[in-house]
């Protein structure tokens, strides 16, 4: 699923930043760094972030149209990105490899093939993200098209919270 911003905690985020340098002390903690949440629902967060952390999940679909209403960069090579539970906890680290712009009409299991293990079939993909994406542009007043560039965003987990 596409991430969203997500509530901060700043203590929180404070930790897990100190746990992170604890744990990668060759690791420079960066001055910019987004923060995400990813799933829709407590359950979907936690098997979502689960896939991350253990690599089975490596990328993600973000929708450049909510990045840009929420006042967020494209993601780009290097970028960093806490990501959190539903409630703002942060469970891992992620930093993207690799991005490439896509029409929704235009993926295909090769670009499918960075999302959960269960998710990966197009046919799957598809029937997951057509009502997901339908919500999300419905939320701004517009309709989906399957011509909605979208953003292939491969990453690396970097860290995960104990």
């Amino acid at each position: 699923m596409p991430t969203a911003a997500a509530p901060t905690h700043p203590a929180a985020l404070g930790a897990f930043w100190r746990a992170v340098q604890a744990a990668r002390p060759d690791f420079v903690i960066p001055a910019r760094f987004a923060v995400r949440c990813i799933g829709t629902s407590p359950e979907m967060n936690t098997i979502i972030l689960d896939l991350i952390a253990n690599g089975q999940k490596v990328g993600t679909f973000p929708l450049p149209l909510q990045l840009e209403r929420l006042g967020e960069p494209l993601p780009q090579p290097g970028d960093l990105t806490a990501h959190v539970r539903l409630d703002g906890t942060p469970r891992l680290l992620v930093r993207t490899t690799a991005v490439e712009q896509v029409a929704f009409k235009d993926i295909t299991e090769k670009h499918t093939a960075i999302d959960g293990p269960t998710v990966r079939p197009l046919d799957v993909w598809r029937k997951i993200h057509i009502p997901y994406y339908t919500n999300m542009m419905a939320g701004y007043g517009l309709s989906f098209t399957e011509d909605i560039p979208l953003c292939v965003e491969h990453f690396e987990c970097l860290y995960v919270a104990p």
